[in-house]
């Protein structure tokens, strides 16, 4: 991660399990320059980031949901999917993933809306941590621990975001959500932003 954030100004976690709202400044050097990544932590739902006056001309290059299901995405119609399509419009990239547990209905409402949006879908993924030590005692549910991730990306000649801007994480939209092991969250996160920087160079 510190590698790749090296490219990325603003990495922003919209999670309301986060126990108080935060920030930290990264600094990372190079041979030929020093970068500095702002990392933000707010203990809001996603609705509630689009609802504030400050968030309305934000446009993120890339986004990530963990654990995505309805909870986080309502019924593909509502208020939680419009706070999705708004965060994601301006998107290059966007990465869902959602478990077996959920029969990754996450992905399965997120993919209209991604259509409507413009983009386009990439080969989908499966993330297993059946056999991952530290994984397995956090399965309280069959499927929890097989998650399914999809990468979408803006079609040739859509209007993107530039390059360098603010990444935002979105793990769960509430705490009583399927719970994302460390395995799979690690290997979403990293995908979203290796992604990004592939699609830079």
């Amino acid at each position: 991660f510190a590698e790749a954030a090296m490219s990325i100004a603003l990495y922003l976690n919209v999670d309301p399990s986060v126990q108080e709202a935060g920030w930290q400044l990264l600094n990372y050097s190079e041979v030929s320059h020093a970068t500095q990544t702002y990392r933000v932590d707010l203990p809001i739902t996603l609705e509630e980031f689009t609802a504030m006056p400050s968030a309305a001309d934000v446009e993120f290059d890339c986004v990530v949901m963990l654990g995505a299901w309805h909870l986080q995405l309502g019924n593909g119609t509502g208020s939680a999917a419009a706070a999705f399509k708004h965060v994601a419009k301006a998107a290059g990239i966007v990465v869902i993933e959602s478990p077996e547990s959920v029969h990754m209905e996450g992905l399965t409402i997120a993919r209209p809306l991604m259509r409507e949006l413009g983009f386009s879908e990439e080969p989908e993924r499966l993330v297993d941590c059946t056999q991952d030590n530290e994984a397995k005692p956090l399965a309280s549910m069959i499927g929890m621990l097989k998650r399914h991730m999809v990468a979408f990306v803006q079609k040739p000649g859509t209007p993107q975001s530039s390059a360098g801007g603010p990444v935002l994480l979105n793990p769960r939209s509430s705490t009583k959500g399927p719970a994302l092991s460390m395995h799979a969250h690690l290997a979403a996160a990293l995908a979203v932003i290796l992604l990004a920087c592939q699609r830079r160079n």
